[in-house]
């Protein structure tokens, strides 16, 4: 083997065993993820590829450790469409077979049946004439080697491509320039074996392996990508009741016990990155006077339509707060119910005691969530954490607000690579209720780079919900749950 030869080995050697390596660390990761989160077949794909390249650096080895050439030089100028081809010595050609000889036209592979001491006889397949002392060689090789390093850097070439159309629209991380050298790598790897191997394409056999590897490649994009995500339900279902009030022995206050429940009705766990309850009086008074616009809102808001005989004056915060603890994990089918009590003091001047609730939920098969349920910080709390305008936007300067913030690793490993790391914030804001708005505190979630978690401007609409749907965010928002206050077991100072 000569010294050129030895080093297109190392070189084609060192490609196949870096694709295979990053194939590899892909495979782990995703393989272990698929088997907490089904439905994810990219791991086993990765896996799959990392030994294919595996046994391709073992195959390039053995091709070139194997493969002989033999060399002799043509008498003169030969006309290679004739039937015999002088040479200087075929004494160590085989006694039929193939020659590749250059002419004025192009590189040519003779074939020829038979063959003397200087002569090539029964030759076809050539055409135009030789130089005087034209180089003619054939070389005696592992065509199954060949064939296998031929298909597995066309796999590594169409491979990296894939990961770099994957990565169309999205981040630029060195991961990507890294992903452009691999495959500028195996390309011209695909040019070395072309130009002095005489590597054209395998035989049909290995072509149609590679097709299937393609074809299986695709389908495992489209069912991990597309058709998984999107037929796997999505949502949570919220729920609240309120009991009879527990009336103090005196009847100055009575205790309304709340029961909110939050139910994952999707298909896969979710984390419970927020949730808010919130309990709010009705005040009103009887009137045949017609309805003010904000009055007419109000009705309207509770789905009440418009009733101009009971006129809402106003509503009266009076218990909120979060009920499932953030960055807990409530697998699919799973329900969670938590009981709070309200105390208030006797006679109320409210008709209603009305119940909202919400929570922001995130998948927990497309990223796996870290740091977030010990962050949680208060606005009241040193160094006193500043909201962004787009989320205090309607509330008082002042409303008061909490806030939890973690860091998202991606459920693939591709995913990982081809993008910047996300972090997701969220905040419950503490507002007022009020006629336009009776629900009162709220919640916001942002899922961005940590640069910019913190902008003071509300992200697009298309920002927000192209970052949403990929982990799959979900505002969930149930109410008003209405009660009498008569029902309930409570004085009433307009009745």
């Amino acid at each position: 083997m000569n010294a050129w030869r030895v080093l297109r080995t190392i070189y084609s050697v060192a490609v196949l065993a870096l694709e295979g390596f990053i194939a590899f660390l892909i495979g782990r990761t995703d393989a272990v993820s698929a088997l907490t989160f089904s439905g994810r077949l990219d791991g086993f794909f990765a896996l799959a590829l990392a030994l294919a390249f595996a046994l391709g650096v073992i195959a390039v080895i053995f091709w070139q450790m194997t493969m002989k050439v033999t060399v002799t030089n043509t008498t003169g100028v030969q006309v290679l469409t004739s039937a015999s081809i002088e040479v200087a010595s075929t004494s160590d050609f085989d006694e039929s077979g193939k020659f590749a000889v250059k002419s004025h036209l192009r590189k040519n592979v003779v074939a020829y049946t038979s063959k003397d001491a200087t002569h090539f006889l029964g030759c076809t397949g050539g055409k135009g004439n030789t130089k005087a002392n034209a180089r003619v060689s054939a070389r005696d090789e592992s065509k199954i080697s060949r064939d296998y390093v031929i298909s597995v850097a066309t796999i590594a070439a169409a491979s990296d491509t894939a990961l770099l159309l994957a990565n169309l629209g999205g981040d630029w991380t060195s991961y990507t320039i890294f992903t452009l050298l691999l495959l500028g790598g195996s390309c011209f790897m695909l040019f070395l074996l072309w130009k002095f191997d005489g590597a054209r394409y395998p035989s049909v056999n290995f072509t149609i392996g590679v097709a299937l590897t393609a074809l299986l490649g695709l389908v495992n994009f489209l069912y991990t990508d597309i058709y998984s995500p999107y037929t796997n339900r999505e949502g949570v279902s919220l729920d609240a009741h309120v009991d009879k009030a527990l009336l103090s022995s005196s009847t100055s206050s009575g205790t309304l016990p709340i029961t909110l429940t939050f139910r994952n009705s999707s298909g896969s766990p979710v984390y419970v990155l927020g949730t808010s309850y919130s309990v709010v009086g009705r005040l009103t008074h009887l009137s045949n006077l017609p309805l003010s616009s904000a009055q007419t809102q109000a009705e309207l808001a509770l789905g009440e339509g418009y009733d101009s005989g009971v006129q809402i004056d106003g509503f009266c915060l009076l218990a909120a707060g979060q009920y499932v603890p953030s960055g807990s994990t409530v697998n699919a089918g799973q329900s969670t119910t938590t009981t709070r009590n309200v105390t208030l003091q006797l006679p109320l001047p409210y008709d209603e005691i009305i119940v909202y609730t919400a929570a922001i939920t995130m998948r927990a098969d497309r990223a796996s969530l870290s740091g977030f349920a010990s962050s949680a910080e208060s606005s009241w709390d040193r160094p006193y954490p500043q909201a962004p305008k787009w989320v205090r936007s309607g509330s008082s300067p002042g409303v008061m607000f909490q806030q939890h913030q973690g860091s998202l690793t991606e459920a693939s490993k591709l995913q990982a690579i081809l993008r910047t790391p996300r972090q997701v914030k969220v905040w419950w804001v503490l507002a007022n209720s009020s006629l336009k708005d009776p629900g009162g505190p709220y919640l916001k979630a942002l899922i961005s780079t940590k640069s910019q978690l913190n902008q003071e401007t509300a992200p697009s609409s298309n920002e927000s919900g192209t970052e949403g749907a990929r982990y799959g965010l979900t505002k969930t928002s149930t109410g008003p749950f209405e009660f009498s206050v008569i029902s309930l077991g409570l004085s009433n100072s307009n009745q």
